[in-house]
């Protein structure tokens, strides 16, 4: 697996960065207890699915780590479209 120089940058960042809204970010540190971008990829997908938290949270984190190049497994862009979010690093 191969990280551009971006994406190296992102992984010791803090998961405020990742302009998530409050809920979602209050989610992911207070609930998660995640702080850093890094400690977010490493979750896995079944870590998203607490009581009161749903599609909507799930999808926008995805959707976060997707703009700064990570992408869930068989999601990658095709062509420089994304076709789904992201929870994984992406192939290079």
């Amino acid at each position: 697996m191969h990280l551009t120089t971006e994406q190296q940058a992102w992984l010791d960042r803090d998961v405020a960065e990742l302009n998530l809204s409050g809920r979602t970010l209050n989610f992911v540190t207070e609930r998660l207890g995640i702080s850093k971008v890094r400690d977010l990829l490493m979750l896995s997908p079944n870590a998203l699915h607490v009581r009161n938290y749903g599609d909507a949270t799930r999808k926008e984190i995805y959707g976060a780590l997707a703009s700064i190049g990570f992408y869930r497994t068989g999601h990658e862009p095709v062509n420089g479209k994304g076709t789904d979010t992201a929870h994984s690093t992406n192939k290079e």
